[in-house]
């Protein structure tokens, strides 16, 4: 058996995504039925889901962030946030702005 290093559950959906110890990252279902799974280059430091379950954000060792699709684990996002050796992503925050923030899109 593989050691959950990191978890999350979605906010809307009965998901869980789940980061091993061999850097596995996965989604399932409550029921245990597997919807994606991935196995990123660098190792995940941290990871936190968009408020209405649309998306899945985590961070690396190497002070990127990353934005999946919460239904197929796609990549809709890359952005290196942090620069140098000990620049490691260790939280990760959602934030509303603009039109969300006053009730639209």
């Amino acid at each position: 058996s593989t050691k959950i290093v990191l978890s999350a559950w979605c906010p809307t959906m009965d998901i869980v995504v789940l980061v091993t110890a061999d850097q596995q990252l996965q989604s399932f279902r409550l029921n245990w039925e597997r919807l994606w799974s991935k196995q990123p280059a660098t190792s995940i430091t941290s990871i936190q889901w968009r408020p209405d379950g649309k998306q899945i954000a985590y961070g690396d060792e190497e002070g990127n962030v990353v934005v999946l699709a919460a239904e197929d684990g796609c990549e809709v996002e890359r952005r290196r946030v942090f620069l140098g050796p000990s620049g490691a992503v260790v939280g990760l925050s959602w934030a509303v702005c603009g039109a969300d923030a006053r009730g639209g899109r």
